[in-house]
């Protein structure tokens, strides 16, 4: 799901992840204005296709480059519903990183069917 807050030129993204599935885009956003960054441009959920589920991470857009240093120091500290963030740059190793923990986390979570 894709959210845009600014019409702003895109300088500098990171991800952001291990938070739960129903973790809002209101809370992640409430988490970075709380270390001070109030200039978010995008944020991207990663959706499970199957279920429309988050993945538990999300692409952050950011209008400046100070955020970014900023945002990477400082958010790794917070939690969102009970989970420490995990903060990393928006490139493909950590892409890679956070498919893998939502590849291993859709294994290792029991399925539930309802029959009605």
């Amino acid at each position: 799901m894709l959210y845009t807050y600014n019409n702003v030129r895109v300088k500098a993204s990171v991800y952001i992840g291990n938070f739960t599935w129903w973790t809002t885009d209101q809370q992640l956003l409430s988490a970075i204005r709380s270390v001070g960054v109030h200039d978010p441009v995008e944020l991207k959920f990663a959706e499970n296709r199957a279920n429309g589920k988050s993945k538990g991470y999300a692409e952050v857009v950011l209008s400046s480059e100070a955020s970014l240093g900023h945002i990477l120091e400082q958010l790794p500290s917070k939690k969102v519903n009970g989970k420490k963030l995990d903060v990393r740059p928006a490139n493909r190793q950590s892409l890679s990183f956070f498919e893998a923990i939502a590849r291993k986390s859709k294994n290792l979570s029991p399925t539930c069917s309802v029959y009605i």
